[in-house]
Parts: C-alpha cells; structure tokens; sequence
C-alpha cells in the first residue's frame, strides 16, 4: 500500500486540529482560512474570438446606385435584403432602375447573444424629395427616429456592425456626402473618394463625414 504524501499528512492533521478545537469550542479561526477555497480565475471570453465564433451569422450589405429626382444616377442605396432590389448580380439594373455594385460589407442583421455587447444599430433614413438615403449609428443624429426638419424619414434598423475596431476582422465604413449629387455614400475603400479626414473634399466632390462604424 502506498504511504501517504508528506502533504497529505499535514492536510489530515489539521482538519483533526479543527474538529477537536470546535469540540472544545476553542477559537480556531488561525486554522480555518487554510481551507477557504479560491475560486478559479476564468477571465472573459476575448470578443475578437466570439466574433470569429459567429461569423457565419454575418451577412452581406449589397450597394446599388440609381437615379436621383433628375433621373441622374447618383444615388447610393444599402441593404441586407435582395428582395428590395431584385439582383446582387454587378452591374445588372433591379426594381426602381438601380443598378448592383456588388457587397459593400458584412454585418449582422440578428446579432448573436455572444456578441451583442461588440454591436450597434445601423440606422436608416431616406429622403424622398431628394432621394437619398442615410445611414448612422448614431440614433440621436435624426431625432431620435423621428426624421428632421430636412425631410429625413426614419425607415428602421438596417442591421448591426460594431462600435469598435478589431484588428483583423473588421475595418471602417467611411461615410461621405455630395452637395452637388446630393447623395450619402458610403465604403470601406478609402482610395474610393481619397480621403477620411472630416471635412475635407475628395473625389468626385464628396465631402467625408467621417466613419459610421465598423464592419465585417
């Protein structure tokens, strides 16, 4: 048979120790501590890895262009759903004359549980004088959903991209706006206007905005 640890030994001695010192009713709080048990550190998934955990939950958020009120093409349009244009297929014409460019991102339009607290609501608006629609995470920006003087009107959540940057896995979206076109456009290909500093003209005469959030 195999002896007991030295470790073992002492373990025993002491829960003796303790069960005769209670039985005395003498103070034996010297002793107790030694069998507190420490509960196991288990420190906080790393939201990077439940991205890549739930990523099959992201979907595409398709970019089309169509005509404005002057029947000029010059107005940038994103969604989750096909259905509203008919064709994800480059460069073919859907309902309302717009025309696919392809997926401009990846986003979630359910976000896991997991990743919830990583997410926000990308909102959208649309204003049907000038045809243009608008997309902000940021609910304050239009009254709160309730539109602005200017004629926006709130058309609900388009979907979730996420408050901040995780290296490798996702990248801004740049948001930019044409006085001239009088159109929001928005990418994640900064060479596509040529500039993200706020303020400043870019290409084709958009002005950046700066950048909406972070997506996939």
């Amino acid at each position: 048979m195999q002896k007991p640890s030295a470790a073992l030994d002492i373990t025993i001695d002491v829960k003796a120790r303790i069960e005769t010192a209670q039985r005395l009713g003498e103070d034996n709080t010297d002793l107790i501590p030694c069998f507190i048990a420490k509960p196991k550190c288990t420190c906080p998934p790393d939201i990077a890895e439940l991205v890549k955990a739930t990523s099959g939950s992201l979907v595409p958020l398709y970019r089309y262009l169509g005509p404005n009120q002057f029947g000029r093409y010059t107005n940038h349009f994103y969604t989750t759903s096909p259905d509203e244009i008919g064709t994800t297929f480059p460069g073919q014409i859907g309902k309302h004359g717009y025309r696919s460019e392809g997926i401009a991102a990846y986003i979630y339009t359910d976000p896991p549980l997991l990743v919830a607290p990583a997410v926000v609501p990308l909102y959208r608006y649309y204003h049907g004088k000038i045809h243009d629609h608008l997309y902000t995470s940021d609910f304050n920006e239009l009254a709160c959903g309730e539109g602005n003087p200017d004629g926006y009107n709130y058309e609900g959540i388009q979907g979730y991209c996420f408050k901040y940057s995780l290296p490798g896995i996702n990248r801004p979206l740049y948001r930019y706006y044409s006085d001239n076109a009088m159109d929001h456009f928005y990418t994640t290909n900064e060479a596509e206007i040529g500039t993200t500093t706020i303020g400043v003209t870019g290409k084709h005469g958009y002005i950046s905005e700066g950048m909406t959030c972070y997506v996939a």
